[in-house]
């Protein structure tokens, strides 16, 4: 005769606490909006590096064509350096300070869509956030609310709410720049000179050196005087040969 033995039950997890729930769940939304805004912070660095790249070569061309006296290529720098001041103060007022948590949670809940506007009502219950305040709701109500988002939260892969393409973008644009003007600076003198140039470097295009005279000249006689010109042709101007 044999006795069965009953089956073990294993003993039921302790259920989590409301508030635990949703620290929980404010610690997963915060460490994402942290690394979106670190992003951010990233891909803006990025592009203004490319924009001042773009406009500083536009100088240089332009000055080769040209040949800029020092003032106005001083007003374009100065351009450059205020419009990027400019551009970076913008955008750290409208992308990054404005990047804020319940606009984190709308993020989050578009990315994916089982949160439907769980993080955003909690955020409103809890924190008081938004205006107008949230409708009365019961202490039940707002626990029941927390255990479902919490258990969604759990569910979510959150390194994936972090979309990480404009990065991509930004860093190839970039790269892209920096390869192009290495191989302009490396392949061309020209375009060495007129990159220095446009930094308010002391450079010339045309460089002519020639050996002084220590002889006495008499009235009428004429003299040779041997003239050495380096660099690119002379544009303007002519040279007297006499």
């Amino acid at each position: 005769m044999s006795i069965a033995a009953p089956p073990l039950v294993r003993p039921a997890a302790p259920a989590i606490s409301p508030d635990q729930a949703i620290r929980e769940v404010e610690e997963n939304l915060l460490e994402t909006r942290r690394r979106i805004i670190r992003q951010r912070i990233a891909t803006g660095a990025l592009r203004l590096f490319t924009i001042g790249a773009v406009a500083l070569a536009l100088i240089a061309a332009l000055d080769y064509s040209l040949e800029l006296a020092a003032a106005w290529r001083g007003l374009a720098l100065l351009s450059i350096v205020g419009g990027t001041i400019a551009l970076a103060v913008t955008g750290w007022r409208r992308w990054v300070t404005s990047y804020t948590l319940p606009a984190a949670a709308k993020d989050a809940e578009r990315r994916a869509a089982e949160f439907g506007q769980r993080l955003r009502t909690t955020l409103d219950y809890e924190y008081d956030i938004e205006s107008p305040r949230p409708a009365e709701a019961s202490r039940g109500l707002l626990h029941a609310l927390h255990a479902e988002t919490h258990q969604v939260s759990r569910r979510t892969n959150w390194d994936a709410l972090v979309d990480g393409r404009p990065l991509v973008k930004a860093l190839a644009l970039a790269a892209a720049c920096f390869v192009v003007w290495v191989i302009a600076l490396v392949a061309s003198s020209e375009f060495r000179l007129a990159a220095g140039r446009s930094l308010m470097l002391p450079l010339q295009y045309t460089t002519v050196t020639f050996t002084p005279q220590s002889s006495t000249i008499k009235y009428g006689e004429s003299v040779t005087v041997q003239a050495e010109v380096s660099g690119s042709r002379i544009r303007r101007g002519k040279i007297d040969e006499r």
